[in-house]
Parts: C-alpha cells; sequence; structure tokens
C-alpha cells in the first residue's frame, strides 16, 4: 500500500481533490436549500392546521 502522502500527492495532481471538494460543497449547499423548503412547507401546513398532530384532532 502506498503511504499517506503519496495517496493525498496522486489525488491531487489528478484533480480528484478538486472535484472531491467541489461535489461536496454542491452537496451541503443543496443540502442546505432542501432544509430551507422543508421548513417553509412546514411552516405553510402549520398555519393552515394541516400538520399530523393537527389533523389527527
Amino acid at each position: 500500500m502506498k503511504p499517506r502522502k503519496q495517496l493525498i500527492d496522486a489525488a491531487v495532481a489528478n484533480g480528484s481533490i478538486d472535484r472531491m471538494n467541489m461535489l461536496l460543497s454542491a452537496a451541503h449547499l443543496l443540502n442546505c436549500e432542501a432544509n430551507s423548503l422543508v421548513e417553509e412547507a412546514s411552516d405553510l401546513m402549520a398555519e393552515n392546521g394541516l400538520l399530523l398532530g393537527d389533523l389527527k384532532k
């Protein structure tokens, strides 16, 4: 097995590290936006008495 430094250097050299950083950053941004959308939908449901607990009453 290659030492860690060699593996990291190879991943930097072939662009994998940059691509990984871009993908993880994009995934984080998408998660943040999805959470915001779910929160907004939840607020609308609450305003209209459509939350699951409210519907059961």
